[in-house]
């Protein structure tokens, strides 16, 4: 009985540990960015998508998109399908962009594919493309998203080693959100 009541502990203790997605590495992530990263980049927001959580973000997006309850869980269960297809293809990263080189549409959407074809990939920019009626391309090891200008700016920036991101990803820690 005492064998039984301490493995059953040992793996309520430790088991959820081998579920959680690998340890912020963040020279991993500054050199997964830092192809699309220049003068014009005002702001980088990396997110983790394997620690979302579609029912926490549907819940905190519901208020500031106006969503009612049918709204929100479309909202929800797109956000868990876009999580499942990530963990799929293995894409850890997902970077959103916030650059001065469109300032009619500064935004651009950045998956950088360790594993994944970027081909592949793409498919995970589509919620963001079909109703922003955004372009699309590959860059190396990535796709990503954003206006037609920004596609144009993004595939131009010629990589430059970037030191300052790594100790920018070290000081934001290991969160969901950074």
């Amino acid at each position: 009985m005492r064998l039984a009541l301490a493995s059953f502990v040992a793996i309520m203790a430790f088991g959820p540990l081998s579920a959680q997605p690998p340890r912020h590495d963040a020279k991993a992530v500054a050199e997964a960015i830092a192809p699309f990263i220049d003068e014009q980049t005002l702001a980088v927001i990396h997110i983790v998508p394997a620690r979302i959580d579609p029912a926490e973000l549907a819940r905190l997006v519901a208020p500031l998109r106006a969503y009612n309850d049918q709204e929100k869980q479309r909202f929800q269960d797109a956000i868990a399908k876009w999580k499942e297809q990530c963990q799929k293809l293995t894409v850890q990263h997902a970077f959103l962009l916030v650059s001065l080189a469109d300032s009619n549409n500064p935004i651009a959407y950045v998956l950088p594919c360790d594993t994944a074809d970027p081909n592949s990939a793409a498919a995970l920019l589509e919620p963001f493309i079909g109703k922003a009626k955004l372009g699309s391309g590959i860059k190396g090891r990535a796709s990503f998203a954003g206006s037609k200008v920004m596609v144009g700016h993004l595939k131009s920036i010629k990589p430059v080693e970037r030191p300052e991101l790594v100790a920018a990803f070290e000081a934001a820690g290991d969160g969901d959100i950074q």
